[in-house]
Formats: C-alpha cells, sequence, structure tokens
C-alpha cells in the first residue's frame, strides 16, 4: 500500500494489528541507477537466489526459499545450479500445478529441516520432540545437509530423558560415530539393566554389537557376583547385583563393555578393578 510523507513516496508494510510498527522504504524518484564499475558483491549479503518454489511432498504442497536449500546441501545446489524444465511455459517449482516432487521423502522429514532453516536462523530457537529430530537427521544424511546432520546428533545424544539405548547404537553405527564417545554408553546400559535385550531392540542393531553385548552381559554378571560375595554371606541369586553400589557396578560395566565392544588390547585381555578386592578381575575380548 503507497503512502506519502512530504515530497516522498513510499512503501508501508502489511500490520497485523494497529499496534504493529510501520516500515517504510522510500522509492528512487528517478530511473535505477547504472552498476558502478567496479562494484563487487557482498561476500554474505549478496543472496542469489531470492525466489520462492513450490516442492511436493507426498500430498502436501510447500512454497519455501530455496536459498537455505541450495547453501545447506550440494545435491540441491547442483539441482537449481540448472535451468528449471518447462511445461507449457512454466518453470519446475514456480507454481501448485508443477511443483518439485522430494519422491523418498516424508512430510515431517521435510518439516523438521524447514524448521530447522527457518526457527533457528529467524528467531535463534529450535525446540523439536526426538522424532523431529530423527527426522532431521534422515533428511540431512540423504541430502547432505552437514551442519543439520551434526545438530540433530548432538541433540539425540544429549535428549532428556534418554533416547533408547537401541536407537543411539543403531545411529551411532549407520553413522560410523566415534565407539567411544557414542556406541559404549548405550551398550553399557544395556548390559547393566536387569531386563534383557528385546527381540525389537535386537533388530536395530547389527549381528556383531549383539553378540558383543549378550557376551558382555555374563561377564558383567560374574564380575558383579565376584564383587559382592565377600560383603554378603547369603548372595540374593535373584538380584545378584543388589549387594554393590550404583557406582561400583558402573564401574564393572564400563570396564566390561570396553574390554569386548572396544579395540581390544595387545594382547586379548582386559583388567577391571573390582570393590572389595585386591586382585582385578580379568576379562578376555571376544
Amino acid at each position: 500500500m503507497a503512502t506519502t510523507t512530504g515530497s516522498q513516496t513510499g512503501v508501508r508494510s502489511n500490520s497485523h494489528s494497529s499496534s504493529s510498527p510501520r516500515y517504510y522504504v522510500p522509492r528512487p524518484k528517478g530511473p535505477r541507477p547504472a552498476l558502478i564499475a567496479g562494484a563487487t558483491r557482498h561476500s554474505v549479503f549478496y543472496f542469489e537466489d531470492g525466489s520462492l518454489s513450490v516442492f511436493q511432498v507426498e500430498n502436501r504442497l510447500y512454497r519455501v526459499h530455496r536459498y537455505f536449500l541450495q547453501k545447506g546441501s550440494p545435491m540441491f545446489h547442483a539441482m537449481f545450479a540448472y535451468q528449471p524444465g518447462t511445461i507449457r511455459g512454466v518453470a519446475e517449482g514456480a507454481e501448485d500445478s508443477k511443483p518439485i516432487f522430494l519422491d523418498g521423502t516424508s512430510c515431517i522429514e521435510f518439516e523438521s529441516l524447514l524448521s530447522y532453516f527457518y526457527d533457528e536462523n529467524m528467531h535463534h530457537d529450535l525446540t523439536m520432540t526426538p522424532e523431529q529430530w530423527l527426522a532431521l537427521l534422515s533428511i540431512s544424511e540423504r541430502f547432505g545437509f552437514e551442519n543439520a546432520k551434526k545438530r540433530a546428533i548432538a541433540e539425540l545424544f544429549s535428549l532428556r530423558p534418554r533416547l533408547e539405548p537401541a536407537e543411539r547404537i543403531a545411529i551411532a553405527e549407520r553413522l560410523e560415530l566415534p565407539r567411544e564417545k557414542y556406541l559404549l554408553p548405550a551398550a553399557r546400559e544395556l548390559v547393566m539393566r536387569s531386563r534383557p535385550v528385546q527381540a525389537r531392540e535386537v533388530s536395530k542393531m547389527s549381528a556383531e554389537t549383539v553378540a558383543g553385548i549378550s557376551y558382555a552381559r555374563e561377564e558383567f554378571l560374574l564380575a558383579a557376583v565376584r564383587a559382592a560375595t565377600p560383603t554378603s554371606v547369603s548372595l540374593d541369586l535373584k538380584n545378584p547385583t543388589k549387594a554393590l553400589s550404583p557406582q561400583a557396578l558402573k564401574k564393572i560395566a564400563t570396564g566390561t563393555v570396553t574390554s569386548i565392544l572396544a579395540e581390544p588390547g595387545p594382547d586379548g585381555r582386559t583388567e577391571v578393578q573390582l570393590p572389595h578386592s585386591s586382585r582385578p578381575y580379568t576379562i578376555r575380548n571376544r
């Protein structure tokens, strides 16, 4: 909507309410000046693409800025580097009738990616559910959004309450993340808990990791029994770890898991110092 102030003519923003601020953009009085010789493009604040494109994901249409997609993904950058195809004079992505199809992508994945771009960049605030972070990890891995992928990994491994151990192990294995930081802590949780590993958990992990966790659970219980026996004459066979403190159990589990699932020592053996014992317990690496 045009408004006049004195001798200047400007454009006023569409206000959502009477209390919203009015932004005044003066219009040039004469013709647009020619490009000054030697002028260079700003390295940050010169956007190659300020247009919007229409995408179809499943049965839903989205009209969003291409800039974030091009900047974050080599695949999208290559896609938009070429002149988009046209049908009946309509460029691909220009209208609802000719959207850009993202096959193999779900709505929650694309919406999580858009939330990452818009909420993070515009409002510096991004809060998502575990399902949304998993969706962001999936789509960022597929299309090569490295920064989004790193953010999703950081969030998924710091969630409270934690993501299920088997789910964290599956992510660590698929992305080949450092075992000591990502896989071993989750494996230790499976080793220490009283409930055995469930079938749905087994299906998420590699056969090697499942076998290692099973072996580690056996060694953990043996080590815990050896540590608890001197302090408990009548050992509770149904719960042999009951006599030990949580700190002691965690220490035993850490040594057990590390010895079996991490890189083995030079001699293939690892020693774990047990509570109330002057001699360490030796664990044989598989």
